[in-house]
């Protein structure tokens, strides 16, 4: 015969292991809340309207990733502006034109600005007219508005150390510049040529997108750098100031103010799959805590 005392415990017991199960539940909500309605990180489900920081630093070279992800970024709904901070001293034409492209882009669905640090020259000037407007500092270093080739001749430093190399080519502009052949007339003109194609195409922007006369545009596109200053009477920036600023003149606009400025990470989005990878050795460290605890 079952005695009360038994019925009592076993009552306990079952009230014990629902009182868990009903917090191992609380804490499944919890995670899956935080995997997939995290907000304003740029990559989960649900997030809320923000502006974008992103960084532009260092060599600047074509990258399918940053351009995948400035291309998610122009057509997400809930980046309603974009901050874009520069500290590069350049890199190649490709790398600038990209990211002026991918910034023209972005400034068809929403506003863009950019912020220059130290520096914002060469092709990081490129990329810069490609936001709507342009701040630097005083002392930022801005322009370097031209193009360079750059060949290293070591033929005669090879052959001084025993390294021949005979070059057979189809015609003599095959494979110019090369370090192991030293230019001739037409191989420096053909070079030429192809620095001021290169060159055309730069200038023909800085003029478009900072609407310079044929006057000023010459004040400033002899590859020449300009402090922030200099760059600002010369139209090369539209002011002076820091990325506050920047962040203020975006918030001049009414359907901005209240946004909030979050970080923007160049690099593949997270998808939600591995998300919430990243979640499961917690969420298991969840359960098995609370099981152990009701097995004990």
């Amino acid at each position: 015969m079952i005695g009360d005392d038994y019925i009592i415990d076993r009552y306990r017991l079952k009230n014990s292991v629902n009182k868990w199960k009903f917090i191992a539940l609380i804490l499944l909500l919890i995670a899956l809340f935080t995997i997939f309605y995290h907000k304003g990180d740029g990559v989960s489900g649900i997030k809320s309207d923000y502006i974008a920081s992103i960084d532009i630093t260092g060599m600047l070279v074509q990258n399918k990733e940053t351009i995948k992800s400035l291309n998610k970024i122009a057509n997400d709904n809930n980046i309603k502006a974009v901050l874009v901070n520069i500290n590069s001293s350049g890199g190649t034409g490709v790398g600038g034109e990209s990211l002026y492209r991918e910034f023209r882009k972005i400034a068809e669905k929403k506003p863009i600005v950019a912020s220059i640090g130290e520096i914002g020259a060469s092709a990081a000037y490129m990329a810069a007219i490609g936001t709507d407007r342009i701040y630097a500092y005083d002392i930022s270093l801005v322009g370097s508005i031209g193009v360079i080739i750059m060949n290293i001749e070591v033929g005669e430093f090879a052959k001084k150390h025993g390294i021949n190399l005979e070059l057979i080519k189809s015609s003599p502009l095959k494979g110019i510049p090369n370090y192991f052949e030293k230019l001739n007339g037409q191989q420096k003109e053909y070079v030429q040529n192809l620095v001021n194609e290169s060159n055309k195409y730069f200038i023909g922007l800085v003029k478009k997108r900072r609407n310079l006369s044929e006057d000023d545009l010459k004040k400033v596109s002899d590859g020449r750098i300009f402090t922030g200053s200099q760059a600002n009477i010369l139209k090369l920036i539209d002011q002076i100031g820091d990325g506050a600023d920047a962040v203020k003149w975006l918030k001049s606009k009414e359907n901005l103010k209240n946004l909030e400025v979050k970080n923007y990470n160049l690099v593949r989005p997270t998808s939600k799959l591995e998300k919430l990878m990243e979640y499961s050795d917690n969420v298991k460290l969840i359960f098995s805590t609370i099981f152990n605890t009701i097995s004990t």
